[in-house]
């Protein structure tokens, strides 16, 4: 903006919110009711000033003087990171501060979230990166965070967490969250990577987004390695190039989904979609999908799933479910688009069901839609009626 032409007469409040962006706040009083509770970091009292291009609040007393912007990067006040007293994360500020502090995401410190947090207008970077790995404690306590965008900047793991390595989160709650990575990143609502890590009672809520064929992305995890995830979920959109999934992108290396549920649609422009994850090599137990699920692609791959797009090896599916419609170019299943034996290795799909419509133009099928070499399927069906389908490679 280009300047504020204050009279000498008139003493004026102004807080600097941080990074350089435009405000609409020019020549008026800006109120507690234009911005919301937020913490004043800085405060000065001048008589006549110009700014240019800056994010400042406005105001003839310290208590309305604050940033339509972000709060400034706030160290924590409570707790010493340890298990008996966690770090205190509580406002914006706080939030920032852990996304900006490299050094401790390897040092398994203990943080708990005492507030809700609105982050709305304030973007932040990931929390864990590849050559600093998040291997601490965080406990959100149920509070929300809202309105989160995570940019993925130079981070090829993108989510609210990064990274994960030997992690525990719980109770997280992410509501109207925007998480987007760029070519082959793993991109998930919560963490783009989790490794061997634990997440627990967590869900999310918004928009995930990919791009690439070597990409993975999901609703709450783009790629859980090893990882636990239990009783949690993921509602809103997931859309990605390959490998999406509802609620995980890719689930492997001995990897367990339990209890856990997806009611976002998905679309993924190449391969490998699901409803609850698009490529699965580990274990799905006591689960389910509900949102619909595209490949919009018109080559040959497909895999298309209900409930998992690729189902390989020693991946187990046991007493699921998906209700979702299911669309592709070939390998299109109410509950699985395909499955493949890997190394004489047969998946497993036990005690499930299908109900959602199933359509395409070729290689589909009411419970499973393609098989390369041996799958194992007990006691599992799909419904013939909804389904549209009379046959399937597998199942009842």
């Amino acid at each position: 903006m280009a300047g504020f032409p204050f009279g000498d007469s008139v003493a004026y409040y102004f807080y600097i919110a941080g990074d350089i962006v435009s405000s609409s706040l020019c020549g008026r009083k800006a109120t507690m009711k234009d911005f919301g509770p937020r913490n004043l970091v800085t405060v000065a009292v001048v008589t006549a000033f110009l700014v240019t291009g800056v994010t400042v609040g406005i105001g003839d007393d310290p208590e309305v003087a604050l940033a339509s912007g972000c709060e400034a990067a706030t160290p924590f006040v409570d707790g010493d990171g340890s298990s008996g007293s966690p770090f205190e994360i509580s406002t914006v500020g706080h939030l920032l501060y852990l996304s900006s502090s490299t050094s401790a995401w390897p040092q398994g410190y203990h943080l708990k979230q005492t507030d809700d947090i609105p982050m709305t207008g304030c973007p932040m970077t990931p929390i864990g990166s590849d050559g600093s790995r998040f291997t601490g404690t965080y406990d959100g306590g149920g509070n929300t965070i809202t309105g989160l965008t995570i940019t993925p900047g130079s981070f090829e793991h993108v989510g609210m967490f990064g990274y994960l390595e030997g992690a525990t989160l719980h109770r997280i709650v992410l509501s109207g969250v925007s998480v987007t990575g760029e070519e082959d990143h793993l991109v998930g609502g919560l963490v783009g990577r989790s490794n061997i890590s634990t997440i627990s009672a967590s869900s999310v809520t918004g928009v995930v987004t990919a791009t690439g064929e070597e990409s993975a992305v999901g609703g709450l995890v783009g790629f859980n390695s090893g990882g636990r995830i239990l009783g949690s979920s993921a509602h809103g959109e997931v859309n990605g190039e390959s490998r999406a999934g509802g609620l995980v992108g890719r689930n492997r290396n001995g990897a367990e989904i339990v209890d856990s549920h997806a009611t976002g649609n998905v679309t993924a422009s190449d391969s490998q979609a699901g409803g609850l994850v698009g490529f699965n090599n580990s274990m799905i137990l006591r689960s389910y999908a509900a949102g619909n699920v595209t490949v919009s692609a018109s080559n040959t791959n497909g895999n298309v799933g209900g409930l998992v797009g690729y189902h390989s090896g020693t991946g187990k599916i046991i007493d699921s479910y998906a209700l979702g419609d299911v669309n592709g170019p070939a390998r299109v299943g109410g509950l699985v688009g395909r499955t493949a034996e890997i190394e004489e290795v047969e998946p497993e799909i036990t005690n499930s069901y299908s109900v959602g419509a199933v359509t395409g133009p070729s290689l589909t099928g009411g419970l499973v839609g393609a098989s390369d070499g041996g799958v194992t399927i007990s006691a599992s069906f799909w419904d013939e009626s909804t389904s549209g389908m009379n046959s399937s490679a597998g199942g009842q």
